[in-house]
């Protein structure tokens, strides 16, 4: 079932499926998404117009023309719908059949309704993710009715999820991994699926591509993302190759999480020099998206040179996969508007610091004329849900510890019952989160379900 036919369910009567049509200047292009309505009194067509090129991650308009059904006695209401969504990313036409939740930042609709109709009220299902949406209903009057759904509005959280990416003592428990991804996506509330990337370190981690390639092959719906591939470290060839055949594996579910490194990164380890890691940084994610997106690949860059060559296969996802920007510097943030498509704010960040990055990333896309609709932010949370407060910290705190080698970590985390939990989480958002990536690490499993069950539910 498509995003679209989810949204307009109406309950208690016969259901048929709709064509639709991509009204595009050019003809050549159909799409048969589907639509489910209320039983119509006579065929109906929902007509997309959208650019020549893409869907710009702006204004997409939905036209619903014909009755839209009638309540038992009554006669038909409407006679026309609008919908209006906001799209969270570029879409390119090929793919516009590929619309998901995910993509859709903002959703209301305006009814017109036949001259003197009754008031009536039609619920929406929240058919498309589970009970944690819940609409309430709309309501149709005389002349024209707007509803908005505010659930999921631009200012609304999105969740994520940390992939518990171990294999520690060099055992790796694949069911429990597929489990765990197919638990996540079965629960509806997550739009997505994060690992981390550590080389070098001994916590026991899983590299990062390795796993999201696992992941997929577990999983049909969810994204699967990387915060964040340390690009100096990389070779951008090699790099952008395995992104690309990680989209097309996963049907374009990646998400790209960056960053250039801070210091105490063992650059030279690498063999890379660790006084000019942001020059790399930019070379070479200039190299990967001409790598994603150009036929033939003309590059003159000071590291990598590139004459005639071709990568294939592309992205599936155009231009390519959503990039998004970590790290704690202002420049680095300026940089993340300039050249991404979202700003991921670090775990070990207090909210107080990650309010402060948000600000320096608004300034920025006021600064640069971006609509603030085309960038996304979001920031890791460190939490675990315990009843008893200080043994959730100690836990927490001590897991940490072991997987970064250092401590310190009491100013970073959320730990405690479930409204202690929400509150902190709720904190973060009215920082400016809009994707809170839940990050726990002790007991996976059972962390999943309380954090669905006692914590997103009263944040949404």
């Amino acid at each position: 079932m498509s995003v679209l036919e989810r949204y307009l369910c109406f309950p208690k009567q016969a259901l048929s499926r709709v064509p639709v049509s991509l009204g595009t200047q050019s003809s050549t292009l159909q799409s048969r998404l589907g639509l489910q309505t209320a039983a119509l009194d006579k065929p109906c067509r929902l007509r997309l117009p959208v650019g020549r090129r893409a869907l710009t991650g702006r204004r997409l308009l939905a036209q619903l023309a014909g009755p839209l059904g009638r309540p038992a006695g009554s006669k038909p209401l409407a006679h026309q719908l609008e919908m209006t969504v906001n799209l969270s990313r570029v879409i390119p036409l090929a793919h516009a059949a590929e619309v998901t939740l995910n993509d859709i930042r903002r959703a209301s609709f305006t009814f017109l309704a036949r001259r003197h109709s009754p008031a009536v009220r039609y619920p929406i299902l929240n058919s498309f993710d589970h009970s944690a949406r819940d609409f309430r209903g709309l309501t149709v009057r005389q002349s024209r009715c707007h509803v908005s759904l505010n659930t999921i509005s631009a200012n609304s959280m999105r969740f994520a999820i940390s992939i518990p990416q171990y294999a520690r003592d060099s055992r790796f428990d694949d069911g429990t991994f597929r489990a765990h991804l197919q638990r996540v996506e079965e629960i509806g509330l997550f739009e997505s699926a994060w690992a981390q990337e550590q080389v070098i370190g001994a916590a026991g981690s899983l590299a990062p591509l390795q796993t999201l390639a696992y992941g997929a092959a577990c999983t049909e719906r969810l994204r699967l993302g990387c915060a964040v591939f340390v690009l100096p470290l990389h070779n951008p060839l090699h790099l952008a190759k395995a992104i690309s055949s990680l989209d097309c594996l996963s049907h374009g579910r990646v998400e790209v999480g960056v960053a250039s490194g801070g210091r105490g990164r063992p650059f030279g380890a690498f063999g890379v020099d660790a006084e000019r890691p942001v020059a790399r940084f930019n070379e070479a994610l200039a190299l990967m998206k001409a790598c994603w997106t150009e036929p033939e690949i003309d590059f003159d860059g000071e590291l990598w040179k590139l004459k005639g060559a071709s990568m294939e296969p592309k992205p599936v996802q155009k231009p390519h996969p959503p990039i998004w920007f970590g790290g704690s510097a202002p420049a680095g943030m300026r940089r993340a508007v300039r050249h991404g498509d979202g700003f991921m704010g670090a775990g070990s960040q207090t909210t107080a610091q990650f309010a402060e990055q948000v600000r320096v990333v608004r300034d920025e896309l006021s600064t640069n004329g971006r609509d603030p609709d085309t960038f996304r932010i979001g920031k890791r949370v460190y939490v675990h849900v315990e009843d008893d407060a200080a043994r959730g910290r100690h836990r927490l705190e001590d897991a940490l510890t072991r997987h970064y080698s250092r401590g310190g970590w009491s100013e970073h985390i959320l730990a405690g019952p479930a409204e202690a939990c929400t509150t902190g989480i709720g904190a973060v958002a009215d920082a400016g989160a809009e994707l809170i990536l839940l990050n726990p690490l002790v007991d996976d499993a059972g962390q999943l379900e309380r954090l669905a069950a006692e914590v997103i539910p009263a944040l949404s």
